[in-house]
Parts: structure tokens; C-alpha cells; sequence
């Protein structure tokens, strides 16, 4: 019974430094806000290979760039994480695709990682459609989109039907 409690000890102080070392990530990069407005992290669509090539080491290099951008400050969604998810409950390719494209419209910029791939070439293409940004290394997406964002919150009282 020690040792559990013992073990138990180290994994809450473990995820205790895991979150001062994440808070301390949001304080350097956060923004600065105005009266009415809050702020959130800079949401960043992964786009890369999945089917070419070998499927576990495209989704290990979208899942590492997505935990890069992670600990910068970013809120990275990795849509070759369903590949885990396939395995369990596998679906017909288009199934993943239309899914993965679901996401796409609200992320406020696309990472597309190197190598060929059509379905990352069409999430691409639609952010490119939605006006969203799309970058193809990480050093430029960190200078030219901040990790947090500040938004306007809708005032309660107002609708935009003008009651």
C-alpha cells in the first residue's frame, strides 16, 4: 500500500511540473488583450502524408510536429491520431477524409508537413479556399502566427437581428 501511495506521490508531482512548465509556456507567449475580449490558443491543422510511404512514421512526424507546437503554446490538431482510432473501429477512407476536412474550417492555419500526399493536398487547397493560412515549416507558422489569439466576446445584449 506504501508503494502505491509512493508511486501515486510521484505521477501527481510529475503532472504538477508538467503543468507549471505548460502555464509557464502560456505566460511567455500570451496575448495581451483588450477590455471585452479573451484570449486562446492559436488552433494549427497538421497536414501530411498518411498512406504513402509508411504509415506509422508519417503519423510519429505529424504527431511530433504536433507536440512541438504544443509546447510552444499552439492547440494542434493531428488528424493522423484517427489512424488509432481505424485500428478499433476501421471505417472506408473517405469516412477519415470527410472527418479530418470537418476541422480544417476551424483552425486558424494549416502546417503542411513535406511529402506527397493528395489528402493532405486537398486540406491544403480548402484552407487555401477558407482564406486560412497555410505554412510549410514551423519556424515561419511561430513568427507569423503567435500561439495565443485574442477575441472579441458578443456583448449579450446585442443580437445581429439589431434587438
Amino acid at each position: 500500500m506504501a508503494d502505491d501511495l509512493g508511486q501515486n506521490l510521484i505521477a501527481s508531482e510529475y503532472a504538477l511540473v508538467k503543468l507549471e512548465q505548460q502555464l509557464a509556456v502560456l505566460r511567455r507567449c500570451g496575448a495581451k488583450c483588450l477590455p471585452g475580449q479573451v484570449q486562446r490558443r492559436r488552433r494549427i491543422y497538421i497536414a501530411g502524408p498518411y498512406t504513402k510511404g509508411d504509415v506509422a512514421v508519417n503519423v510519429r512526424k505529424a504527431i511530433e510536429a504536433g507536440t512541438r507546437l504544443l509546447e510552444k503554446g499552439y492547440a494542434p490538431f493531428v488528424p493522423h491520431l484517427t489512424h488509432f482510432w481505424h485500428m478499433l473501429f476501421p471505417q472506408d477512407y473517405p469516412v477519415w477524409i470527410d472527418l479530418d476536412a470537418q476541422f480544417v474550417p476551424v483552425c486558424d492555419a494549416v502546417l503542411r508537413l513535406p511529402g506527397e500526399s493528395s489528402g493532405a493536398d486537398e486540406e491544403a487547397a480548402l484552407a487555401e479556399k477558407l482564406g486560412i493560412p497555410i505554412y510549410y515549416n514551423e519556424e515561419e507558422l511561430i513568427v507569423k502566427e503567435p500561439p495565443m489569439v485574442c477575441l472579441t466576446v458578443p456583448d449579450p445584449g446585442h443580437t445581429s437581428q439589431g434587438t
